[in-house]
């Protein structure tokens, strides 16, 4: 269940972004993600960031940590590092939250038509494989992203009717299955 606990979480993300979606309504859904995504973001990385800074800077306490932060006392570090290298790695996937909020309307006219998304979605995968791109990286997270994208777009009347318990189970297990 953990391994793909990641995977539904951005494909549930990008299905409830783009459930409804359409391009005029970009800075209302982004207002929101600001509210609910980025500013606790913000506050939690900058309470990390001064807890890294400050135990590193206590040679009591940095002398037993088995590695140190690696923060320094910048605006670069706040920001950069919190974004791409996570100060608070559990917390990680806020940031790649955030990075893929800011690019689904980047990638709409892509998916909005279903055979162009699937080519695309399929083709962004391919490169991700060439790539051996990790699991955890904000790239992935896209391709999660996107799927759900995807299906909010082009499957979402299928998700709002009524099926037998057995089709419903046999649809959750082939999800699984994948993002496993």
């Amino acid at each position: 269940l953990c391994g793909m606990s990641l995977p539904m979480y951005f494909f549930l993300a990008g299905y409830s972004f783009m459930l409804g979606y359409t391009p005029n309504k970009t800075l209302d859904k982004w207002k929101r993600r600001v509210y609910s995504l980025f500013i606790p973001w913000l506050l939690w990385n900058t309470i990390m960031w001064v807890f890294g800074y400050a135990v590193e800077s206590i040679p009591q306490i940095a002398g037993h940590l088995n590695s140190g932060f690696g923060f320094e006392l910048s605006l670069r570090s706040w920001l950069v590092d919190g974004l791409w290298k996570h100060a608070d790695g559990p917390m990680g996937f806020i940031g790649n939250l955030i990075v893929c909020a800011l690019a689904a309307p980047l990638f709409y006219p892509l998916i909005k038509r279903r055979y162009t998304g699937l080519i695309s979605i399929a083709a962004y995968a391919v490169l991700l494989s060439l790539d051996n791109t990790g699991r955890y990286s904000p790239f992935m997270s896209l391709l999660f992203y996107a799927e759900g994208a995807y299906c909010a777009i082009h499957l979402h009347h299928l998700a709002s009717r009524t099926y037998s318990q057995p089709l419903r189970l046999g649809a959750w297990l082939v999800l699984a299955a994948y993002l496993l």
